[in-house]
């Protein structure tokens, strides 16, 4: 994990890990503010900051995380509720059933929308909406 300064000043330091992020145009609706939902488990956090990276590169961007390892359920959905709303976030990005209840929370809290990245459950797919995937 290199944590020195990458040479442009276009990234953003998340979770450790630097990720490309690009000012906000003038003119580019399609500009987000992503926050992804972190359950602290490595692999989760990767497949997150994979997409929202994939994202922003196309559209412009920032990323935020929000770490919620160690919190118990009641926790997670206040921290997740109290934090900032500036810049408010477009989009929440999770992976883990640990961030169900909390990603929920706060697309309904923030009015905004949520990609959950998860192998369907049974229980998953009374929650959430799964959309099918086509490679390009």
């Amino acid at each position: 994990m290199n944590k020195s300064v990458p040479p442009t000043k276009n990234f953003l330091l998340s979770g450790g890990n630097w990720i490309a992020c690009t000012p906000p145009p003038l003119h580019n609706a399609a500009y987000m503010n992503i926050r992804i939902l972190s359950d602290g488990k490595q692999g989760h956090l990767n497949q997150s900051l994979g997409l929202a990276q994939a994202l922003i590169s196309k559209a412009g961007g920032t990323v935020e995380t929000v770490n919620l390892q160690g919190l118990s359920l009641l926790g997670k959905i206040r921290k997740v509720v109290s934090g900032s709303d500036i810049p408010r976030p477009d989009l929440f990005i999770s992976a883990g059933h640990a961030t169900h209840i909390p990603l929920i929370c706060a697309r309904h809290h923030f009015k905004t929308r949520a990609i959950l990245c998860m192998k369907p459950t049974p229980a998953s797919l009374l929650l959430f909406r799964p959309l099918p995937y086509s490679p390009p």
